[in-house]
């Protein structure tokens, strides 16, 4: 958010974060809420990950081994539901 806005600082409540949220993200896609449509898919990213088959590429609680494995996760998620 704060370098979309250029803003010197994040807004002072979430009410407000969200509203300008909404402006620049106005589709937000959350796995782990998908992820409780179907009953039989429990844990994290990790387990959700195995259970979809997609690999790890790098070490676990790393920004950038998280990111990718939630991108492909995500697709994966898409492509078999």
């Amino acid at each position: 958010m704060k370098l979309c806005t250029n803003w010197p600082c994040m807004p002072d409540t979430y009410a407000e974060f969200q509203k300008h949220l909404s402006l620049y993200f106005p589709k937000i896609i959350d796995l782990k809420a998908m992820m409780n449509e179907y009953k039989y898919l429990k844990g994290g990213l990790q387990e959700l990950a195995d259970a979809m088959r997609v690999p790890r590429i790098g070490l676990q609680h790393q920004a950038g081994s998280d990111a990718m494995l939630t991108g492909e996760t995500f697709f994966r998620f898409i492509e078999v539901s």
